[in-house]
């Protein structure tokens, strides 16, 4: 989630920025077009009708969407062309309508409704500025909790894709890092239970660990365990943190440790042009979540081939559902990356979801894909010489 506008694709933004560019005619023609129309029909209805006091209201339509000069422009102006239609009526007394006190009664409320509008806008272009200033502290303080990611680090290109479900907000209780250490490439991704600002501290806390954590730990059990007693340490009561831990040497040597974490998705590389498809690095036996854990959990291990990708998501996209259906994350990423730079993958997979669920999430959603760079290709993942490594560091030996 590095970018809300990611779930939703670029366009995002620009619609946003289209529907502002509208806002500024909208509040200025619109309380003019209805005007016209208002008083076109207390022309046409005479004295049956009294449609010239609706005309109160266009300076504080006006207001709600445009700045205080504009609001005043348009108050002004409305009371302009009050005062013109009353040449235009007939009400059987000398003079023209205007100069009856009925009419100068209403025009006196447009005037007063034109101040009243003024003073509304200014008031809430106060509080936007507020809003925006608050806004910019938040986001820098979100920017540091939950860093950008290189694009390469060390042997594997990076892409993260960050989505809060929260309105307006960057960052959330799903958390990741990709750190080059002295062990290997070192990432985690992470899911905090709960939503607000307290997993967003939680969150926190999780990553200030793991920054510390990853260049001093030598394998990724002691990793977990320092940032089990973090997690203590901060966590009510019944509170956890589901990770998943990642390891990768420039000799293609892959480890992971998932603790109640939804395990990883490896696309390999396609062999003369045929796709292999989505393989899930099942990470049996499964350790408890950070908070819940009682002994030092042990990693299993893959050996990566040059251009194989592995994926890791949070339970935001695998829980994701619409009229009972999830959203079948293997699928969607087995098309979103075929053909396409890890970069545009992952755009395209998150824009799939965001279609799935119409852009609106329930749950954040961080998404992590490696490609690994560092070495040329033998027999591919999770071979033979991968699956030993595996089998030799589950069962407790060196690896």
């Amino acid at each position: 989630m590095l970018l809300r506008a990611t779930l939703l694709g670029p366009g995002a933004d620009r619609e946003a920025g289209s529907r502002s560019f509208r806002l500024p005619y909208l509040g200025v023609w619109g309380p003019l077009g209805v005007s016209v129309v208002v008083l076109t029909l207390d022309l046409l209805e005479g004295d049956v009708v009294q449609y010239v006091g609706l005309l109160v209201a266009m300076p504080f339509f006006a207001a709600a969407l445009v700045g205080p000069r504009a609001t005043a422009v348009v108050g002004l102006t409305v009371l302009a062309m009050g005062f013109g239609f009353g040449f235009l009526q007939d009400d059987g007394q000398p003079g023209p309508v205007w100069s009856s006190l009925p009419q100068l009664v209403r025009l006196a409320f447009v005037a007063a409704a034109t101040a009243g509008g003024v003073a509304v806008s200014s008031i809430r272009l106060r509080r936007e500025d507020r809003l925006r200033s608050l806004s910019s502290v938040a986001a820098a303080a979100q920017m540091a909790i939950m860093r950008p990611v290189e694009p390469q680090v060390g042997p594997v290109r990076c892409a993260v894709r960050y989505s809060s479900a929260a309105e307006e907000a960057q960052v959330g209780g799903d958390l990741v890092e990709v750190l080059d250490t002295p062990f290997g490439v070192r990432a985690i991704v992470g899911d905090v239970r709960g939503k607000g600002l307290d997993a967003v501290r939680m969150a926190a806390q999780v990553l200030g660990s793991f920054r510390e954590q990853a260049f001093v730990a030598p394998d990724l059990g002691e990793v977990a365990m320092a940032l089990d007693a973090s997690v203590r340490r901060l966590a009510a009561q019944e509170d956890f943190v589901t990770v998943l831990l990642l390891q990768v040497r420039r000799d293609g040597s892959l480890r992971v440790l998932s603790c109640g974490h939804p395990a990883p998705l490896l696309v390999p590389h396609p062999d003369d042009g045929v796709a292999l498809g989505v393989q899930v690095l099942e990470t049996e036996p499964h350790h408890p979540p950070l908070g819940l854990l009682a002994e030092t959990p042990g990693d299993l291990g893959w050996r990566l081939g040059t251009g194989d990708r592995l994926i890791a998501v949070t339970d935001g996209m695998l829980e994701a559902r619409r009229e009972g259906r999830f959203f079948d994350a293997s699928a969607a990423l087995r098309r979103s990356l075929d053909g396409r730079s890890l970069e545009q993958g992952m755009d395209t997979l998150l824009g799939r979801l965001a279609g799935f669920v119409h852009g609106h999430l329930t749950d954040d959603v961080a998404v992590l894909g490696i490609e690994f760079v560092g070495r040329h290709r033998s027999s591919g993942p999770g071979r033979q010489d991968g699956a030993a490594e595996r089998t030799a560091r589950s069962a407790g030996q060196p690896g």
